[in-house]
């Protein structure tokens, strides 16, 4: 009898999905089994106790629930879960309660308490992704550790404490699952950071709060070795075909960050195979067991050896800075190649003077037409007092050697 009800209120819900119709399913198996409880015992002496009877009816319950139950199990705990959503309505504490309680009270609870965790778990980790994703201009980690101590732990005290639990019962059970979905809310915010992690390094230093947050899950989680493996896959960075490209314009951009500040120390590119340790370093450490052969954490290098290190040769980042260095220089149109000269000189000192020599070709060039360009000019000039206009053909002249420039597009005047 009570199975016909059971399976009847299931169609009703798989035909409507109104969790009340689960809800109230479940408050009516409670009063049945509260009903009976006095009297089944006495016809069957082997479920002579109340835990005797509640477990065969337990047992009976779960044999008789359809497969959508899990479904509507899911769904009945989210919806005692707060939005993600912050205009979004809160549920309602009262209600919560009951469907805790009468969940409880037919042992659905503890039967489904790994669909409940999971369920809580993945609540979490979705709340970490819409709410931190791609956000690195602040530290997030103690924010979702705000909300997790206003929202979720009370959450727990509801779901996971019983009445007939002693103070100190609940307050340790409380804790103890805090402790757990914390944690996992944590290691969330790790795996978001490390599938982040290369578009975070492009966007260093401004995403310095993002790093933070990293270092501190890594910590607590332990999740350093899917880092590690996510690092090595920079394989993809090679195989990218902008790479070399986009290192390269940083590299000659006016004051480039990749190209140091003018009181550091300038270095040629360091080998990063065959570092070799510095034994006068006393804060010394020994490598990480999960490190990569390549990884060198205490082992100083710089930014451009680690980015030309992706290659097996620096040649072809040789190859595209001369490309865009001698576009560079034919759209400059003030004539003021400061800021290249100053960084052609070092690139020369980070990759040798032979290397670069074809740009050392492409600027002289430059410099000496714009030597000839200023004498045409001031000769344009003095003839401009006897008459002669000295702007009526306001051009500027560029001479350069065409075999050490790449392909110069054509146009018309």
């Amino acid at each position: 009898m009570i199975g016909e009800e059971i399976l009847a209120s299931m169609n009703e819900y798989e035909e409507t999905g109104d969790l009340e119709v689960v809800n109230k399913m479940l408050e009516r198996v409670g009063e049945w089994w509260d009903a009976w409880g006095t009297y089944v015992p006495l016809f069957n002496p082997y479920l002579e106790g109340s835990s005797g009877y509640r477990r065969a009816c337990s047992i009976h319950l779960n044999q008789t629930l359809p497969p959508s139950f899990s479904r509507a199990f899911r769904e009945l705990i989210l919806s005692t879960l707060p939005s993600s959503d912050p205009e979004a309505a809160s549920p309602d504490p009262a209600r919560s309660q009951v469907i805790f309680t009468n969940l409880a009270n037919i042992g659905l609870l503890s039967d489904h308490e790994h669909l409940m965790g999971t369920t809580l778990k993945e609540f979490t980790t979705n709340y970490v992704k819409e709410n931190c994703a791609r956000v690195w201009d602040r530290q997030v980690w103690n924010e979702m550790k705000d909300w997790f101590t206003q929202t979720i732990q009370p959450w727990i005290e509801v779901a996971y404490t019983r009445t007939w639990m002693k103070t100190d019962d609940s307050r340790a059970v409380v804790e103890t699952v805090s402790v757990r979905y914390l944690w996992h809310m944590c290691e969330a915010l790790a795996q978001l950071r490390i599938s982040e992690i290369f578009d975070i390094i492009v966007d260093y230093p401004d995403s310095t709060p993002a790093l933070n947050d990293l270092k501190e899950c890594l910590f607590q989680t332990g999740t350093r070795r899917d880092l590690v493996d996510t690092l090595r896959a920079s394989q993809y960075l090679r195989e990218r075909p902008d790479t070399i490209r986009t290192i390269v314009q940083h590299l000659i951009e006016p004051k480039s960050e990749l190209i140091g500040e003018d009181n550091e120390e300038i270095k040629p590119l360091q080998d990063t195979s065959v570092l070799t340790d510095d034994y006068g370093d006393f804060t010394w450490m020994p490598e990480p067991a999960d490190a990569d052969a390549a990884f060198r954490s205490t082992r100083q290098t710089d930014i451009i050896s680690t980015l030309v290190s992706i290659y097996d040769s620096k040649d072809i980042f040789v190859k595209e800075l001369q490309i865009l260095l001698g576009k560079r220089l034919l759209e400059i149109k003030d004539q003021n190649y400061d800021a290249e000269i100053r960084n052609l000189e070092i690139l020369k000192l980070r990759f040798g003077d032979v290397a670069l020599q074809v740009c050392d070709v492409m600027m002289k060039d430059i410099t000496d037409s714009r030597r000839s360009d200023t004498q045409i000019h001031n000769l344009r000039s003095a003839q401009g007092a006897g008459g002669v206009a000295p702007n009526s053909l306001p051009v500027h002249t560029t001479i350069i050697s065409r075999l050490f420039w790449p392909p110069v597009q054509r146009s018309s005047l």
